[in-house]
């Protein structure tokens, strides 16, 4: 049985963390007014998402976010050498560098089962199982980027079925809520409402795991690729 229990010290960082979560998914909402279209490719949306929000003075300073650096693709280096799609520091709180930073991972998902499970190997696995980015606090995060519309809490009831059809190795490794799926609702302000959490036991060093889960659509922002016309029959 995987207990999951937090110290003091736990609960401040997971009080800090959520502040930072909150900036991310407002700077989210700033972006769903952007005139901007997107191509339908993970790292040019993180991209424009870090670049034109979270680094923008603006933003951050609206959101609370001043006291954090955001990078974006930064080399993971120690043990498995891994790239970090967004990693976030305190600005005012440099005591080892090496470790003492939160991740953030992004996914596009698009409601299909292709996408669903590289959500799995290629995300919360890497989190988990192989644990290539640092869990310091024990609290990190990924954010799933919708290109199609459908419902987040469906579909991520559909990647937990996926995993346990498949067998998938974090499954010995997670904590199931009440419905028996990996992840839970977990609203993290009245403005947001689709934040989502699940509970893990790190493969290798055996401590918790707090894994956030934002969901965010931007489905109307991806630009849609024509449909090829189909050829004449011959005659």
């Amino acid at each position: 049985m995987i207990n999951f229990d937090l110290g003091e010290s736990q609960f401040i960082k997971r009080q800090e963390f959520i502040v930072v979560l909150n900036g991310i998914a407002s700077c989210y909402a700033e972006s769903l007014g952007s005139s901007k279209l997107l191509e339908n490719d993970e790292e040019k949306i993180r991209d424009w998402l870090v670049y034109d929000y979270l680094l923008e003075n603006e933003f951050r300073e609206k959101y609370n976010l001043e006291n954090y650096i955001f990078e974006a693709e930064p080399k993971h280096l120690g043990g498995v050498s891994a790239y970090i799609d967004i990693k976030v520091l305190n600005a005012k709180n440099f005591k080892n560098l090496k470790t003492d930073y939160f991740v953030v991972e992004c996914k596009r998902l698009d409601g299909g089962k292709s996408l669903n499970r590289k959500y799995v190997t290629e995300g919360m696995n890497r989190f988990v199982i192989e644990e290539k980015y640092s869990s310091h606090y024990g609290l990190n995060a990924m954010i799933g980027f919708i290109v199609k519309d459908f419902s987040p809490l469906q579909n991520l009831n559909s990647i937990s079925l996926l995993m346990k059809s498949e067998k998938n190795e974090i499954i010995n490794n997670t904590i199931f809520n009440s419905s028996d799926s990996i992840f839970s609702q977990c609203n993290l302000n009245s403005n947001f409402s689709y934040s989502y959490n699940s509970k893990h036991k790190l493969a290798i060093t055996k401590t918790d795991l707090e894994l956030f889960h934002l969901m965010f659509n931007y489905s109307k922002l991806i630009v849609k690729k024509p449909k090829t016309k189909s050829k004449a029959l011959k005659k």
